[in-house]
């Protein structure tokens, strides 16, 4: 389930991936119980449904600064 949230992330521009990013920061505090007002948003939602949702919110945030990169480099060419 998180591979299909982590390739959802091609389909963003740089801008908007640094924000997506920002959001899973947040949802991984939500998770983590280190933040109060955020357990009904929509990203957050996507990970508490995945079995292991530590894990998939860990994996979707080690690929999209990966893509974010890719996505400045294109844009730059």
């Amino acid at each position: 389930m998180y591979a299909a949230l982590v390739n959802l992330s091609k389909y963003f521009y740089a801008k908007g991936l640094l924000v997506f990013w920002r959001e899973g920061l947040q949802a991984q505090n939500a998770l983590l119980g280190k933040t109060k007002g955020y357990e009904n948003q929509p990203q957050l939602m996507q990970f508490k449904i995945t079995h292991n949702s530590s894990a998939a919110i860990a994996c979707y945030l080690k690929k999209t600064p990966k893509r974010l990169i890719e996505e400045i480099i294109i844009s730059k060419n």
